[in-house]
C-alpha cells in the first residue's frame, strides 16, 4: 500500500507460505497469495501471479475453504483484465459476482463490478461501464469499506470521464466546461487515492498528465507524465510502466509543440521503449495496438 515493494523479499514469500502451510494456517497462507499476487502483477511478474492464483484454487480444493475462493475470485479476474483477456475476464467477473451475492460479501461486488467496468472501456463502450460503476456507488453507500477496495472504482471513474472529455473536445460538446469539471475532480479523487494505495499511482499521474494534455496545458501534462514515469521505474511497476511508455510516446507524437520530448527521451524512444517491455511480458493485446498505432 505505501509503495516500498523492494523491500518485500519473494524467496521469503515463498518460505514462508511453506512454512504456514505445514502449520495449517490456511487464512494467513491465503492472504499471503493474494496479496503478493496482486504484487506480482503490478510488477509484471505474470508466471508468479499465475502461479499464487493456482495456490489459492489448491488451498479451496484440498481445504474447502471459502476465504481461498473469495480471494481467488477477486485476484483471478484482475490477472487477466490487467493482461487484456478481456472476454475470460468477464466471465470470471461473473462468477464472482453471483458468489459474492450468495454469502454477502458487498466489498467484493465493488471491486468486481469496478473491474467490469474497466474492461468495457477497454473495449470502447463506455455506456456499459458506466452502468457498472452505477452498481458499484450503490453498493458503496450500502456497505462499508477500505481503500484498497475502492482503488478499482476511481480507476475505472477517471478513465470514464476522460473519454467522455476527449469525445466532447472531437465534438466541440455544448458541454464542455461540466465534462472538463467532472473529469478533473475524478482525476484529483484518483491521486488523492493512490497515495494510500500505490498499485495505481503511476496511473494516476499519466492520468493527471492526459487530463492536462487534453485541455492544451501541455507542459503541466509532461510534467506529470514525468512523475508517472519516475514514480514507476520506482515502484518497479512495469505493467503500468510499458503502459504510460506508450501513451507519452503516442501523445507526444500527436503534440503540437515542437519540443516533443519527456525527460529528454523523444516519442519514437518511447515507444520502442514499450515495444520492448510489452515483448518481455508477453503482452499480445498490447502489441497489437501497438502494431495498429505505430503502423503508417
Amino acid at each position: 500500500m505505501k509503495g516500498d515493494w523492494d523491500l518485500i523479499n519473494e524467496h521469503f514469500v515463498d518460505e514462508l507460505i511453506d512454512k504456514n502451510l505445514d502449520m495449517g494456517d490456511i487464512w494467513f497462507v491465503s492472504l499471503l497469495s493474494h496479496w503478493n499476487c496482486w504484487l506480482s502483477i503490478y510488477k509484471g511478474n505474470l508466471d508468479l501471479a499465475k502461479s499464487y492464483i493456482i495456490r489459492l484454487e489448491d488451498i479451496y480444493r484440498l481445504y474447502e475453504n471459502r476465504l481461498s475462493l473469495t480471494l481467488k475470485y477477486l485476484v483471478l479476474p484482475g490477472l487477466l483484465m490487467e493482461t487484456r483477456k478481456l472476454d475470460e475476464s468477464l466471465l470470471e467477473i461473473e462468477k464472482g459476482i453471483e458468489f459474492a451475492k450468495e454469502v454477502g460479501l458487498g466489498t467484493s461486488m465493488i471491486h468486481l463490478f469496478s473491474c467490469q467496468a474497466w474492461i468495457w472501456l477497454l473495449k470502447g463502450d463506455i455506456d456499459a461501464a458506466e452502468k457498472c460503476l452505477e452498481q458499484a456507488d450503490r453498493i458503496g453507500r450500502e456497505v462499508k469499506t477500505v481503500p484498497w477496495m475502492l482503488s478499482h472504482f476511481v480507476r475505472s471513474r477517471v478513465e470514464c470521464d476522460l473519454r467522455r472529455l476527449e469525445s466532447c473536445i472531437e465534438h466541440k460538446n455544448v458541454n464542455f466546461t461540466e465534462v472538463k469539471k467532472k473529469a478533473l475532480r475524478s482525476a484529483k479523487t484518483f491521486l488523492k487515492q493512490s497515495r494510500k494505495v500505490a498499485q495505481h499511482r503511476t496511473e494516476s499521474y499519466k492520468f493527471m498528465g492526459r487530463y492536462y494534455f487534453f485541455i492544451g496545458s501541455q507542459g503541466k501534462a509532461r510534467r506529470w507524465w514525468q512523475k508517472a514515469i519516475e514514480e514507476g521505474t520506482r515502484l518497479g511497476a512495469r505493467l503500468e510502466l510499458s503502459r504510460a511508455y506508450f501513451e507519452v510516446g503516442m501523445r507526444l507524437l500527436s503534440a503540437q509543440r515542437k519540443d516533443k520530448a519527456v525527460r529528454d527521451i523523444n516519442a519514437e524512444e518511447y515507444l520502442e521503449k514499450a515495444r520492448v517491455m510489452f515483448e518481455e511480458m508477453d503482452l499480445q493485446w498490447d502489441l497489437a495496438v501497438w502494431r495498429e498505432k505505430t503502423t503508417v
